[in-house]
């Protein structure tokens, strides 16, 4: 085999290998109602009441209490939360990102389903213990630029900061 195309199969090798890779690392699953003659069509979802507009804007995750245990976070700019006006959610799960919607009714909070990315982060991660947590939010609480998450468990709780 010739130099040039030893160069050129493994360049070809690499970028296959690398879309691979890439495409292996998302994860989206959207479904496509199939439509029914004469049906009426589902009315839209109610958007999310956002009654507190400190709310809306980025998050990072300090620290959290979980079963009496403090923990803390190492670097909080890895785990953020955004709240949009119009009910979206967007998240940092340390390398990897994800979106879905929330819902906020005076001091009640929950998020719908979000959807992450899948990538491998690095050994410190605390990636699994932000995205859990935020699975348990039953409410919230503002003190100033304080956000505290209540989580469904008595005396569970998230405690981020806004970001600057």
């Amino acid at each position: 085999m010739q130099p040039k195309q030893s160069v050129r199969i493994l360049f070809l090798t690499a970028v296959l290998l690398t879309s691979l890779v890439l495409g292996a690392c998302t994860f989206v699953v959207q479904v496509e109602p199939t439509p029914v003659p004469g049906a009426t069509p589902p009315a839209a979802e109610e958007p999310a009441v956002v009654i507190d507009e400190a709310l809306l804007g980025t998050w990072q995750w300090v620290e959290a209490v979980l079963e009496g245990e403090v923990v803390t976070v190492g670097d909080p700019s890895r785990y953020t939360v955004t709240f949009q006006a119009d009910g979206r959610v967007a998240a940092q799960f340390d390398c990897n990102r994800g979106g879905g919607s929330y819902t906020a009714d005076g001091t009640n909070l929950s998020f719908g389903p979000i959807m992450t990315t899948l990538m491998g982060c690095p050994s410190d991660t605390q990636d699994y213990q932000f995205g859990a947590g935020l699975g348990r939010v039953v409410g919230y609480t503002l003190d100033g630029d304080t956000l505290t998450l209540r989580l469904d468990t008595e005396g569970d709780s998230m405690t981020l900061v806004r970001a600057e």
